[in-house]
């Protein structure tokens, strides 16, 4: 694998150490997902039902999380090439890394919503009943609806940035203002033809 001024190989030791650390790392993650869920069961009866399913839902998306980052898609960063190297059943099947990093970052968003859900539901049980700001069943929904669209607008988008062939990038080399990273080895991305070329995204900004 060659990559500007760099070249960079990987051995068969190299490969199968990563694998097994990934794996034995994601069979914890998972293990210790299972056992946190198992808990939450048995301590439903000291935690109220809603919070219960809140904390439920958290641990599934942490699951999936974990499930998708060390069996799916194992990320490898390459140094000093400034980028990634992918393996795993994903990968194998030939899916996209495009859409690996859908997934990755709408999980993760949804992990983070539901945890604000889950320190916003702590805060209404706290209150007085009599308090201005407490919140009805209904309102704790529609709060929590709000978070979860907030937080999953963004990185759902990513399904729509765009993505230019070669032709395309050929223009956007010609004619972009960022054409002076192509003077900077270490960004050059080569193609099969040894031609440099830059990928433009547009990334939505979404509060």
């Amino acid at each position: 694998m060659s990559f500007a001024n760099y070249s960079i190989s990987f051995s068969h030791e190299f490969e199968t150490t990563r694998i097994a650390l990934f794996g034995f790392i994601g069979a914890l993650a998972v293990s210790a997902n299972v056992l946190c869920m198992f808990f939450t069961f048995r301590q439903s009866s000291a935690l109220s039902s809603e919070y219960v399913k809140v904390l439920l839902i958290l641990r599934i998306l942490q699951l999936v999380y974990d499930t998708h980052t060390c069996l799916f898609f194992i990320v490898a960063p390459l140094f000093p090439l400034k980028g990634i190297f992918m393996k795993g059943i994903g990968a194998y099947l030939g899916m996209n890394a495009h859409i690996s990093l859908v997934i990755n970052l709408t999980v993760l968003s949804m992990i983070c919503a539901w945890f604000n859900c889950c320190l916003f539901h702590r805060h209404q049980v706290i209150l007085p009943f009599d308090h201005p700001i407490k919140l009805q069943p209904r309102g704790i929904y529609t709060v929590y609806l709000i978070m979860n669209i907030v937080m999953i607008v963004n990185p759902l988008s990513f399904i729509f940035t765009t993505k230019n062939d070669q032709e395309e990038q050929r223009t956007i080399i010609a004619n972009s203002p960022m054409a002076w990273l192509l003077d900077v080895p270490s960004y050059k991305i080569y193609t099969d033809e040894n031609c440099p070329l830059i990928m433009t995204f547009h990334f939505p900004l979404t509060l």
